[in-house]
């Protein structure tokens, strides 16, 4: 980590590059962030992210790996949020018996018994994040991919989320995490890989990045990275 970056010339090679990256440190536990900035003709970061989830998906035998909280929540607004939860339960093989257990499960864990049994539409940012993790997480698979997950969060929510997602990391599950926000990088990534214009910019832990940039703070060490502070005023 941490030398020259890695030049990828479409999004099949750098997917191709992440899938060996992953395949060697998903080893063992580890949070994992995937970041983009592009602009003009490049595609977004969030395509990006999505070209890499199926990669990810391959770096381990077991099926069990496919836990996605997208940016786009995507519940279904006329279901309640157990419903929710049952049915991609139930598209992952799981039997009535197991999906309600686990449910018990998690609606403990993410302090859901106020809003398990009314319907999604209406639901604050907060309770929608909590629903879309449940889903994610209800056949209990090894590595999640969570794409944004504090968009539009609380304090109070945001805190709530970074101490899930470092309870995934000590049961063991690996977690990929796509953030824009470089605090929660800090806050919760093991090590860090930054995709500028289609090429691998950087790709470290935080003290790698930030002694290979000089620099003091994860924010300005990004912006050194990607050679550009223009971000969305581009």
């Amino acid at each position: 980590a941490g030398g020259a970056s890695h030049r990828c010339g479409s999004h099949a090679e750098a997917a191709a590059w992440l899938k060996a990256e992953i395949h060697e440190r998903f080893k063992k536990p580890v949070t994992y962030l995937i970041y983009s900035h592009s602009h003009g003709d490049h595609a977004s970061g969030g395509a990006i992210f999505a070209k890499t989830a199926v990669v990810v998906a391959e770096a381990k035998a077991p099926a069990d790996i496919d836990g996605v909280l997208p940016d786009h929540r995507g519940l279904y607004a006329r279901l309640t949020a157990r419903e929710n939860i049952s049915y991609y339960g139930e598209l992952q093989g799981m039997s009535r018996r197991q999906i309600a257990q686990r449910i018990g499960q998690l609606v403990e864990t993410l302090d859901m018994a106020d809003f398990i049994d009314r319907r999604t539409e209406g639901f604050s940012q907060g309770q929608q994040v909590k629903v879309a993790i449940a889903r994610a997480m209800v056949h209990e698979p090894q590595t999640v991919l969570l794409d944004e997950p504090s968009n539009g969060l609380d304090v109070m929510s945001t805190r709530a989320l970074r101490d899930y997602v470092r309870g995934l990391r000590s049961a063991g599950r690996s977690v990929v995490l796509s953030t824009h926000i470089m605090q929660e990088v800090a806050a919760l990534c093991d090590r860090i890989v930054i995709i500028a214009k289609g090429e691998v910019a950087a790709d470290g832990t935080a003290t790698e990045l930030l002694q290979r940039t000089g620099c003091d703070s994860l924010e300005d060490a990004f912006v050194r990275l990607i050679g550009s502070d223009e971000g969305l005023l581009a």
